[in-house]
């Protein structure tokens, strides 16, 4: 898919944010340069709503959805712990 939601986060492998792209890592961001994303999510993550507003921070961590029929959860809640689970081979 070639076009993107402002707003998406969507799974990307690489070490570097494709070209306007930001990395879902807290930061601050200017609401006078980004106006439309802070119009979407405003500070629902944090910021002072004048002129900052920051970005989810998803270090260590993995975004769920919500929807019909799946568990109800409130958006920003951190679940879980971090280097809590080993996964391996069977």
């Amino acid at each position: 898919m070639s076009d993107w939601y402002t707003g998406e986060i969507p799974i990307f492998s690489g070490n570097y944010a494709p070209v306007g792209w930001e990395f879902c890592d807290g930061r601050s961001m200017q609401i006078t340069t980004f106006e439309i994303l802070y119009a979407l999510i405003g500070v629902t993550y944090g910021g002072d709503g004048v002129t900052t507003f920051k970005l989810p921070n998803l270090n260590q961590t993995l975004s769920i959805g919500q929807g019909v029929g799946l568990t109800n959860r409130t958006m920003c809640k951190r679940l879980g712990e971090a280097d809590s689970v080993r996964l391996s081979r069977v």
